[in-house]
């Protein structure tokens, strides 16, 4: 998992997905600017016990943030987003998000390819 910090607010987003060190460094490399800094996050991912895994995706468990689907670059949202879990499949998402859902603000679970980054912080950098 890869994370991205804004300097001048240092508010923190989620930036992308990656398979091995060689994304993080490509994923990095599209993001990182004088004002944009990503660092790895390791996360084990847990794996299905109920049903197929969805091969080549992953789905995180976030405590609040913002959906998937959210217009704006996460930290223009009033809380961070903090990566709970990374799981093989939908249905082990879901039973976890269900398990922390009274505790938390929100819970938001995003469904995202391995390689993938949002290329909304690429705009954001500047380039």
């Amino acid at each position: 998992m890869i994370l991205a910090r804004d300097e001048t607010t240092l508010k923190t987003v989620f930036a992308g997905i990656a398979a091995d060190r060689d994304d993080e460094i490509f994923i990095a490399g599209q993001i990182d600017s004088d004002r944009i800094v990503c660092w790895s996050y390791p996360q084990t991912v847990h794996p299905s016990k109920n049903g197929p895994v969805d091969s080549g995706r992953v789905y995180v468990v976030f405590e609040n943030g913002g959906p998937q689907d959210h217009p704006v670059v996460g930290w223009d949202l009033d809380f961070d987003a903090d990566p709970r879990g990374v799981f093989s499949d939908r249905a082990g998402a879901e039973s976890f998000a269900a398990k922390i859902a009274d505790s938390v603000l929100s819970v938001h679970i995003w469904e995202v390819e391995i390689g993938w980054f949002d290329r909304r912080l690429v705009t954001e950098r500047g380039v």
